[in-house]
């Protein structure tokens, strides 16, 4: 039960950082996801069942605080919680590019994602016509990868030790 304690206190913490305090260091109405690289992390430490299970948990707390569509950042985290468990055994996790490289390719994947979803739906949306937000998306998340990852990490050898 402490193990679950701590992560949901981790969840709760990353959470109220990224919708109460990064808002407010917004560009052209972007911040950093959290909730996409914690589910990342996961992913890598835990493998695709638990990466998926984390993703669709994050994504439908993400899924309350943004709006809009319900489940489709639900839908998203869990498919980059699987995609990046599945490769979990092929990395090593102390490596400090990893979360880097990662984060690039889960923010564009669920961009491109989310784009195409707004455009199956019949929404006028050019994902072209946005890049600059891609760009500021990408560039929010390579700062903050390396610092979510190495406290994910933490935290999961902290609970490994108390066990």
């Amino acid at each position: 039960m402490k193990t679950l304690g701590w992560i949901a206190l981790f969840v709760l913490l990353i959470y109220a950082v990224q919708t109460a305090l990064l808002p407010f260091f917004s560009v052209y109405g972007v911040s950093v996801d959290l909730m996409i690289l914690y589910t990342t992390s996961i992913g890598f430490l835990h493998g695709k069942r638990i990466g998926a299970l984390a993703g669709f948990s994050l994504g439908l707390l993400e899924d309350l605080s943004v709006g809009g569509f319900f489940g489709i950042h639900a839908f998203m985290n869990l498919l980059i919680g699987y995609v990046i468990g599945r490769f979990s055994g092929n990395v090593f996790e102390d490596r400090a590019f990893l979360p880097v490289v990662a984060s690039v390719f889960v923010t564009a994947l669920k961009y491109a994602g989310i784009s195409l979803f707004m455009v199956l739906l019949g929404y006028s949306f050019h994902p072209l016509l946005h890049l600059h937000i891609l760009l500021v998306m990408l560039i929010f998340q390579l700062v903050f990868s390396y610092p979510v990852h190495y406290s994910a990490r933490c935290l999961n050898r902290y609970i490994v030790s108390k066990k």
